[in-house]
């Protein structure tokens, strides 16, 4: 099945498409099944076992570390010149870990073949799969014969052309109703030109995306998207704030309606798969979760819009974070006692929505690059936040004596977080609390104890906690166990706690994203523009927080 030494590859533009069938041994790895892998097609560097094991590192590179499915994927052997179309899939076997065995049916295939034909393939190929799967060694030497007609037949363009072009015939029925649903967060069919630079600027852009020259704001009261040239909102009337007849927006008139869904992240919303990959989209992907480069951009761009607000509150928020002191600031006062009573009275000043508005004074936290977060944990607990002595988020202010406020913790991939809103709890009215952690900065998850002032995990001072509390080198977390029966006993949750945390850390997927952050809250209602601020900073990193929320604290929506 090997070549010689230095004997080049053998042509195999007219040979019917190699297939591989192999298995999986505990003790020996990869085991060929049955081949139709003429001699020396591959050559010495791509004989069917070293093939057929890069199909199985890339199969293991695809589950990392979730249980192994049924999938099927194309794998480019570009020195064999070829394209393997791999199925993978399992059975039932208790003598290997994880009581599944998997196995590959591999069929090599020209390398430019189009994904309509390996679709096909895959339809063709999966009844043989079944029937390795029900203990019958399949008849590839067929299933080589239909292959190899699937190719053929595929390989008309004309008609592969005709078929685009009656799905986009269909398609442009689609456009009209999926950029209609888009007009109510002021997305039109638009495409301007830029004033600036004359570069063409697409519906679901807020600057131009060559010179950065910024054409459209939001509406302040439906947060719809809106031209600097219109004077009132197109979704709900309200006057434009940043209203600017300077801006001269051009029309572009000539601009094809399906070229525009296809340079937006609109055309994420389709869920045909053959419409879609008429535009080359991938249906895979939610669009909310296409649209998140977007979300950060707009979360930028809102920041360049309140440049003069910034500056006139640079002297106020040096002299709020600078200042040493230990009670609640009321006012224009340091109070260093009082009662939680008379401090609910007369609620604090609101200093993290200055710091949310003027991030050009303090640096940001990089962006992360990378998708969100997802949840590994949560449960309805009471939980509170200390550092130095004092309480940052939680009721009290000794952390010896504090209690926690109830709410909902999660544990993330990168963070711990926690976040409520209690429209009556205690003597306060509209409290709102919020904090994370990155596990990143994890110092200790031993202390765990069923009293909540007992049980805590301390991280070191990361985050917007580090700017507030520069000297501090730590800051702790308490919080209680859950209540549900399912979860067991508190000390049976800290053990699933610690180790999906020691999993996450030694086995960590992804980048950890910004944490540190602490607000608390209270006299708010919840349209605040403090409370939607953090909410829009959770739908972008942690989507996931934002579904049970809504489930559980409708009132914030």
């Amino acid at each position: 099945m090997q070549t010689k030494h230095g004997e080049g590859l053998k042509d195999t533009s007219d040979e019917k498409p190699p297939i591989i069938l192999a298995d999986w041994s505990e003790t020996e790895g990869p085991i060929i099944i049955k081949a139709l892998f003429p001699t020396g097609i591959g050559g010495t560097n791509n004989t069917p076992e070293i093939l057929i094991t890069r199909c199985y590192i890339s199969a293991e590179s695809i589950f990392a570390k979730e249980k192994f499915a049924k999938i099927n994927f194309n794998l480019p052997m570009v020195a064999f010149k070829k394209l393997g179309v791999v199925l993978f899939d399992t059975v039932s076997d208790p003598t290997v870990r994880g009581a599944l065995r998997p196995f590959l049916l591999v069929i090599f295939v020209p390398l430019n073949t189009r994904y309509a034909i390996t679709d096909a393939v895959v339809k063709l190929a999966e009844p043989f799969v079944l029937s390795y799967k029900n203990g019958m060694v399949p008849n590839l030497e067929a299933l080589q014969n239909e292959v190899q007609q699937a190719i053929e037949k595929g390989g008309d363009a004309t008609e592969a052309e005709g078929a685009n072009a009656e799905l986009k015939k269909e398609f442009s029925s689609l456009v009209k109703e999926h950029f209609a649903r888009m007009a109510g967060k002021g997305l039109t069919l638009r495409v301007f030109l830029c004033p600036d630079c004359g570069f063409k600027v697409y519906p679901d852009e807020i600057a131009c995306p060559k010179c950065r020259f910024i054409i459209r704001t939001f509406c302040t009261k439906c947060n719809a998207m809106i031209e600097r040239n219109l004077r009132h909102c197109p979704h709900c009337g309200t006057n434009n704030q940043k209203y600017d007849p300077s801006v001269k927006l051009v029309i572009h008139e000539e601009e094809d309606e399906l070229e525009v869904l296809k340079q937006t992240g609109i055309g994420q919303a389709v869920k045909d798969k053959k419409i879609a990959h008429v535009l080359g989209i991938d249906v895979e992907k939610e669009f909310d979760a296409s649209n998140q480069d977007l979300e950060k951009e707009i979360e930028e761009l809102k920041k360049k819009l309140d440049d003069q607000q910034k500056k006139t509150t640079k002297a106020r928020l040096f002299e709020t974070f600078t200042r040493d002191y230990t009670g609640y600031k009321v006012g224009d006062k340091d109070i260093t006692a009082r009662s939680l009573e008379s401090t609910f009275q007369d609620p604090a000043v609101d200093e993290v929505d200055l710091l949310i508005k003027s991030m050009a004074v303090l640096p940001p936290e990089e962006r992360a690059k990378i998708k969100p977060d997802k949840i590994l944990l949560y449960w309805d607990c009471e939980a509170f936040l200390h550092a130095s002595g004092r309480i940052l988020v939680g009721m009290g202010t000794n952390p010896q004596n504090a209690s926690g406020i109830p709410g909902t913790l999660f544990l993330t991939e990168t963070a711990l977080v926690f976040v409520t809103y209690q429209e009556e709890f205690a003597s306060a009215a509209n409290l709102f609390a919020y904090f994370d952690a990155s596990l990143q900065f994890l110092g200790d998850c031993n202390k765990f104890s069923p009293e909540i002032g007992k049980n805590s995990m301390w991280f070191k001072n990361h985050g917007l906690a580090q700017k507030k509390l520069p000297l501090e080198p730590a800051f702790f977390v308490n919080f209680s166990w859950s209540t549900d029966d399912e979860r067991g006993t508190w000390d049976n949750q800290a053990l699933v706690l610690k180790s999906t945390i020691q999993r996450q850390q030694l086995f960590a997927g992804k980048d950890f994203l910004p944490a540190g952050k602490y607000f608390f809250f209270v006299g708010k209602p919840a349209t605040d523009n403090s409370i939607k601020n953090i909410l829009a900073g959770l739908q972008v990193f942690y989507p996931g927080i934002i579904k049970i929320m809504k489930e559980k604290y409708p009132m914030l929506f």
